[in-house]
Parts: C-alpha cells; structure tokens; sequence
C-alpha cells in the first residue's frame, strides 16, 4: 500500500509512504469473497496509492481511502473488543491501521510489519 499525504500541512511537499503488510492477522479470503473477488484482486486493489484522509479516534490512528468501489465492504456486524496494533482494517471503501489494541469494527485483512 502506498499512502499519499493530502493536507494543508503538505501543500507545498507532498509525501509518500510504502506500508508493507503481510496477512499475519485477520481473514483477507473471506473480505475478498465478501467483495466478490480473489484474494488477489483485493490485493491488487488495496495496494493503490491513496490518501491519508484523517488521523483520528485513537492517536496515530490513519484513515485512508478512497478505494476502488469494489472494496465497499461494510463494517462489522459485531466490533472486535480487542484488534491487535499494526492490524489492517477495511471498510466502506477505506482503511485504517490500528496504532495500538483498540477495538474495531472493520474486516481485518492484514497486518503492517
């Protein structure tokens, strides 16, 4: 995944930034399938380029987005009590990565490493 920071803060520099993950934690075949895809278009797919589009809920805590319309995955029926740090979420066409163990409601498809 490749993250484009968007901001007024970035106006004059643009940044990017390589996240490398692994599929450590979570179930990326079950997000792929609920997406109607391989596990290997979802991958392709979540690794475009994207935008930081905030920093919130927890410190740290990046939301990023947006995907293509294919990764529309809804969230959880049920939110996690504990979603361990560096654990990959996908949701309504976003991600996040959570900093550290928070609770969650989104398909964790991966891990950062």
């Amino acid at each position: 995944m490749v993250l484009h920071f968007s901001s007024r803060a970035y106006a004059k520099a643009r940044s990017l930034a390589w996240v490398p993950s692994t599929v450590a934690i979570g179930n990326r075949a079950a997000a792929a399938a609920d997406c109607g895809l391989s596990e290997e278009e979802l991958i392709a797919l979540h690794g475009a380029e994207v935008t930081v589009l905030m920093l919130g809920f927890a410190s740290g805590h990046p939301y990023l987005g947006h995907y293509d319309e294919r990764l529309a995955l809804p969230r959880r029926r049920m939110p996690r009590t504990q979603v361990p740090a560096g654990s990959l979420g996908l949701a309504n066409r976003q991600s996040v990565i959570y900093p550290k163990t928070l609770p969650g409601g989104w398909s964790l498809i991966g891990r950062t490493l």
